[in-house]
This record gives structure tokens, C-alpha cells and sequence, in this order.
């Protein structure tokens, strides 16, 4: 059976650190960025074409077989 992944949200304390990692090292683009009332939302992806795999542990009950 095939698991994927459409969005994870992570809450980050520096968001262009946070961006500027994921830029250089898997490679991801911003999709989104901006700030409204106070809170900014950056959404990143991998770079168009691109295909990226992580492997998550996994825990009991989290993964259905």
C-alpha cells in the first residue's frame, strides 16, 4: 500500500531562517508568503517537477495496514 503526504504544518519561531534552510537543502520553493493581523503564513513545496520522499517513523496506530 501507497502512504502520501499532501501538507504538513510545522509552527517555526523564525520563519526566514525556516526558509531559507528548506531553499538550499531539499531544495523547496515558496509557494506563499505573506503577513495579515500580525501572523504570517509561508507555505513551501518542493521545486516544480520535483519528487521528494522522507521517511517518517512510524507509531502505533498512526499508520492503518
Amino acid at each position: 500500500m501507497k502512504n502520501t503526504l499532501g501538507r504538513v504544518v510545522i509552527l517555526i519561531h523564525n520563519y526566514d531562517e525556516a526558509a531559507a534552510f528548506n531553499e538550499s537543502k531539499p531544495g523547496f520553493h515558496k509557494l506563499y508568503d505573506t503577513t495579515t493581523n500580525g501572523q504570517r503564513y509561508l507555505h513551501m513545496a518542493p521545486s516544480p517537477g520535483e519528487y521528494t520522499r522522507s521517511h517518517l517513523p512510524a507509531f502505533p496506530g498512526f499508520i492503518r495496514q
